[in-house]
């Protein structure tokens, strides 16, 4: 557990973060162990980031073969075991609702 200070000095470096575009500016500068926390912290961003592209493209052509062939979301979901809220929240841009898996197998059945 972190007592309050260590808690807002941790946030601060996370934003710091934030703003940094190449980690190799940070990468060996720090300790051993904030190293290998740092490059774990963009393997992450950078895993988020491509996924979303992918999922972002997944719905784009979701979307548009929806309206191709008329089918219900509730149809999708019952279809594609697939939670309806999650559905809906993924079409209006939550990505993180459903997983690339998930995306790619509702891609196939409205194909």
């Amino acid at each position: 557990m972190l007592n309050k200070k260590e808690k807002n000095n941790y946030l601060k470096t996370i934003e710091c973060l934030k703003s940094f575009k190449d980690m190799n500016t940070l990468v060996g500068r720090l300790p051993i162990e904030e190293d290998k926390a740092l490059l774990s912290y963009f393997d992450y961003i950078n895993e988020n980031k491509s996924d979303n592209s992918l999922k972002r493209a997944y719905r784009e052509r979701i979307i548009a073969l929806i309206k191709i062939k008329g089918i219900s979301y509730y149809r999708i979901c019952k279809d594609n075991s697939t939670n309806n809220g999650n559905f809906h929240a993924f079409i209006k841009g939550a990505y993180d609702k459903l997983s690339t898996e998930k995306c790619e197998q509702i891609y196939n059945y409205l194909l």
